[in-house]
């Protein structure tokens, strides 16, 4: 069994500890996990970590195509999935995560255990966010607690229909290459391609120049770092309808440890400004 691990690196100095955190748990992880590395700098990683557990590779990506849209060194995000649609027939698993997630082997594993049980009613396999302070776990995504389940052969599941987000996904060879072949798999139009409305552009009878007409709609676009969002979330984009639920194994009538993944910076839980990181892990589901 192979996997392979797509990470973006926008370069910071100050981020290279939480990429060398990522790749030293891979390196643990109990089967060959190839590691893509996608960056807008060369990196010479060897300087910061060893790793054994298959390949490391980095591919320093331009974004000069990106010159003319808002805040371009998001979509360097969009960079992996051109090479991922050539891998799908290589790998058994495929895993995409930010450069600050750090996804625990008992994370995967508690994935492989529950990803067809959750895929026979079209729903997929649920993390949560986590973020540490004071010895405390709190969710960076969720700020209220959910309560709703069901039973799914003899296991039992907190059904997420608050937020999917955990700023990373994994699926398997099956899930992938039926992925691919979706037009949801292009992130142009997840993220406005089909709403795309320009009159300046009609008028100059270019309405018909699909890239120009993006570049509009991205201009106009409130939240730049949707970009990078919209990567993250893979099938789980909102209104995307690609799976029914999202799913946390219930133990003993709360959400297993298992599902937990690392947000290593932990802004939220040290930031005011919001409600995000303020939900402690503990209190996630009540029923």
């Amino acid at each position: 069994m192979k996997m392979c691990v797509h990470i973006s690196f926008f370069y910071r100095e100050d981020r290279l500890q939480y990429l060398k955190n990522l790749i030293d748990e891979y390196n643990d992880y109990d089967l060959k996990v190839d590691i893509f590395i996608h960056s807008n700098k060369n990196l010479d990683l060897r300087k910061i970590v060893r790793y054994s557990n298959g390949s490391l590779k980095v591919i320093k990506h331009s974004l000069f195509n990106y010159l003319l849209y808002k805040d371009r060194n998001y979509y360097l995000t969009w960079q992996p999935r051109k090479l991922m649609k050539k891998q799908v027939n290589e790998y058994d698993y495929f895993l995409y995560s930010e450069d600050d997630i750090l996804v625990p082997l008992k994370a995967f594993k508690y994935w492989l255990e529950n990803n067809n049980i959750c895929s026979s009613i079209n729903a997929t396999v649920g993390f949560l966010r986590v973020e540490t302070k004071d010895g405390e776990e709190y969710l960076s995504d969720i700020t209220s607690s959910i309560g709703s389940n069901l039973e799914l052969k003899s296991k039992k599941f907190a059904i997420n229909n608050i937020s999917p987000y955990c700023a990373f996904w994994i699926y398997d060879k099956k899930q992938m290459s039926e992925w691919v072949n979706k037009k949801t798999y292009n992130l142009k139009y997840v993220h406005g391609l089909e709403e795309k409305n320009s009159r300046l552009l009609e008028s100059l009878g270019l309405k018909r120049v699909n890239w120009l007409q993006y570049v509009l709609y991205n201009q106009r676009h409130k939240r730049v770092d949707t970009a990078m969002e919209m990567s993250a979330y893979g099938m789980n984009y909102p209104n995307n309808n690609n799976f029914k639920y999202t799913l946390l194994e219930l133990k003993n009538n709360k959400v297993t440890a298992d599902c937990k993944v690392y947000h290593l910076p932990n802004n939220y839980v040290n930031e005011k400004k919001t409600l995000m990181g303020t939900l402690n892990f503990k209190n996630i589901y009540i029923n």
